[in-house]
């Protein structure tokens, strides 16, 4: 039992906010994303206090964790910002509720995670001929070159990457990003397979040695049932366990998630299985492509911001963020009927990175390289081409993608 300032609760109405119980300016079984400052093996009534002594802090959250820690954190922040875990020993706060109002962000290439929704890109190594996309062997330092090269490029146009593997052939994505100043939500390939522990043992591994850069940890890909092979149970099971591993073996918490298609999340026929996912994940990622629906020449902002309202009114906004939204330059038309265009594709993206909706970022473009002519491992010759830039790295269009801000 925490004995959190009985006057307080005396004093105080306890207010609801996401789903939250607030006691003054505490609560039990909710946490913080991310701004990690320091941390102290404390009991859970000092708390607030440790935080207020020490600069900088300006929120907390307490865990049993080693027998008991406060991980004091930094920012402006509200009790808005805070998501409900299924922790009831879990404790956060705030030290004062002078940062109270919400906000509504806008997309845009150079902001922070945690304060508006700023714009990132995907990102895979396999467009890079130093990877041997059709097997064989692999030159890792000619590899680790290519990736060093990839975030070297990016980072002068986004300052948020999401990756789909957390390694490609044993060399780390983390390094690079982190040498780049490139905050990173790190991907785990979800496999059956023997290398999916090292897929893990990375992302354990990048969280401890860049705890600044990893902003949050995402298992699996549009892998749910029907459209992949396995249950909510499966994907849950996986994200418990590299949760826990990332609290015992780094000390910190770290978002964990899953990223599904928005016809998943909104498929009624599987309401059970996504309501696992979103009351047990931290972060609920959502791919969204107006380009395989009903897209709207004359608003091409217009399908995907009713796709997302309709994500953020079913799971809210605090853990739903756009993980991919995408357009590709060319390779013919897709099943609707929309064509592959680079104009068009340019339109789009100006129009994902001026919206203004409700939640938080990052919102994800897909992807920034294009696919290797040889790789058919998708059907379409235009999912080849959903690149900002072509396979080699080359501008596709004068001044495009802009430069970060």
């Amino acid at each position: 039992m925490f004995l959190f300032s009985i006057v307080i609760v005396l004093i105080d109405t306890v207010a609801s906010q996401n789903g939250i119980q607030w006691s003054g300016n505490w609560a039990f079984s909710c946490d913080f994303f991310h701004n990690d400052l320091t941390n102290a093996r404390i009991p859970g009534y000092q708390c607030s206090d440790k935080c207020s002594q020490t600069p900088e802090c300006t929120h907390f959250v307490w865990t049993t964790y080693n027998g008991g820690t406060c991980w004091m954190k930094k920012g402006i922040v509200s009790k808005s910002n805070a998501y409900k875990v299924n922790d009831n020993t879990q404790v956060c706060g705030v030290l004062s509720s002078e940062n109270s109002n919400s906000e509504e962000h806008n997309i845009n290439t150079g902001a922070g995670d945690n304060t508006e929704m700023s714009m990132g890109v995907n990102y895979d190594a396999m467009h890079n001929s130093e990877y041997p996309l059709h097997g064989g062997s692999v030159d890792l330092a000619a590899l680790g070159r290519a990736i060093d090269r990839d975030f070297a490029q990016i980072s002068k146009h986004f300052k948020h990457v999401r990756t789909f593997y957390s390694s490609f052939y044993s060399v780390p994505v983390a390094p690079y990003a982190a040498k780049y100043g490139v905050k990173l939500y790190l991907g785990v390939y979800m496999t059956d397979k023997s290398w999916y522990k090292g897929q893990v043992d990375a992302a354990i591994e990048a969280v401890r040695k860049y705890p600044g850069t990893v902003l949050a940890v995402l298992v699996g890909n549009e892998n749910l049932r029907p459209n992949g092979p396995y249950t909510a149970n499966d994907i849950l099971s996986r994200v418990n366990n590299i949760r826990s591993r990332i609290r015992s073996e780094t000390g910190t918490n770290v978002p964990v998630g899953t990223v599904q298609r928005i016809s998943e999340w909104l498929n009624q026929g599987i309401s059970s299985e996504t309501s696992k996912l979103a009351n047990a994940c931290d972060i609920l990622g959502v791919n969204i492509y107006p380009f395989f629906g009903n897209y709207d020449y004359s608003n091409p902002i217009k399908p995907l911001e009713q796709q997302w309202n309709a994500m953020i009114s079913k799971y809210g906004s605090e853990k739903v963020r756009l993980t991919e939204t995408g357009y590709p330059t060319s390779g013919g038309s897709s099943p609707s009927g929309v064509r592959a265009d680079l104009s068009a594709a340019k339109s789009y993206f100006n129009a994902v990175s001026q919206w203004k909706p409700k939640g938080k970022g990052p919102a994800f473009w897909f992807s920034f390289h294009d696919r290797r002519a040889d790789d058919n491992s998708v059907p379409g010759e235009y999912e080849k081409h959903f690149g900002l830039v072509n396979a080699d790295g080359s501008a596709k269009a004068n001044n495009f993608p802009p430069l970060a801000k």
